[in-house]
């Protein structure tokens, strides 16, 4: 009887175990050399776009006759100016929010382990001597990964400023209120 009794229990327990949702393991987040690859990526296709609006907003007036003044600005470059805004604020804006995600993860644990050093340093565990070149080394590579994201990013921006830049010199005249919208916000990493 003890043991159907015990089986019960075990089947039981199991039972419930299966219910649950497994604990999720906390994700490491990317290594700082993945995001600024990413990064570059990104700045590798404004780049380009930014070289394809360029030479639709210097193209030869001459070949566009018969087209509305306008036409160029509106159904051309503005088109490409909204696309490359778009990737700025969506995919640019989200890679650089990946990163500063990784930045805080890096800084709480540092955080954290100042504060097991100190748990363990408290409870009669003798202080590493590493411990301060080691909390240097976090700090250092934390410095280096925001450093290292404001050069794609500002690279990204003075690409869109300059897109933006050739299209307002095409809205003057008739064309004057087809001028692009502002620029999207540039993420800071800090």
């Amino acid at each position: 009887m003890r043991s159907f009794v015990a089986a019960i229990v075990i089947g039981a327990l199991l039972d419930i175990s299966a219910c649950t949702p497994l604990q999720q393991a906390r994700l490491d987040p990317l290594k700082f050399s993945t995001a600024e690859h990413v990064l570059w990526t990104d700045r590798a296709k404004m780049n380009f776009d930014l070289r394809r609006e360029l030479a639709d907003a210097h193209a030869d007036p001459s070949e566009r006759s018969g087209l509305p003044a306008c036409y160029n600005l509106v159904q051309n470059v503005n088109v490409e100016i909204t696309s490359m805004d778009n990737f700025a604020r969506g995919t640019v804006t989200d890679d650089a929010s990946a990163l500063q995600g990784d930045v805080n993860a890096l800084r709480a644990a540092r955080v954290d382990f100042k504060h097991d050093i100190d748990a363990f340093v408290n409870d009669g565990v003798a202080r590493p001597g590493s411990e301060t070149s080691t909390i240097k080394a976090i700090t250092n590579k934390i410095a280096g990964a925001v450093a290292d994201a404001h050069a794609p990013i500002s690279a990204i921006w003075a690409d869109l400023s300059m897109a933006h830049a050739a299209a307002r010199s095409l809205a003057t005249g008739s064309c004057k209120n087809d001028a692009p919208e502002a620029m999207p916000p540039k993420p800071l990493v800090h």
